[in-house]
């Protein structure tokens, strides 16, 4: 049995999947090597992927320590077979986002209100 891949996506559906999405999985480097995967909400920003996560979290201290980074963002349509996707592979930038940035990124998941607190 062997394995296709489908074929790569355009730059014009690969921005179109960006903005489509609301949540992506990102992996990184635990000390042992292993791979810490995390399901988190994010934002495409001029060019960049936003993810806000506490500094505290698995994920930040990973990404503090080796800024090696996979992002997998995805969409699924009514039928199952019908999904996009796109992997990203490169190097993290940890940051503290402003007020708008980490609003704007959760708002999928909460009210803005509850996101200002």
């Amino acid at each position: 049995m062997g394995y296709t891949q489908p074929p790569n996506l355009s730059e014009e559906e690969i921005q179109s999947l960006l903005k489509e999405a609301t949540i992506a999985r990102i992996c990184s480097l635990n000390q042992d090597g292993t791979i810490h995967a995390a399901t988190v909400s994010f934002k495409h920003k001029a060019g960049r992927i936003l993810i806000a996560t506490p500094k505290a979290s698995r994920k930040a201290r990973n990404l503090q320590r080796d800024g090696t980074v996979t992002v997998l963002v995805d969409v699924v349509g009514e039928k199952a077979s019908d999904f996009r996707g796109a992997v990203v592979y490169g190097k993290a930038v940890v940051q503290e986002l402003t007020l708008a940035d980490f609003i704007s990124i959760n708002e999928t998941f909460m009210p803005a209100d509850r996101v200002e607190e």
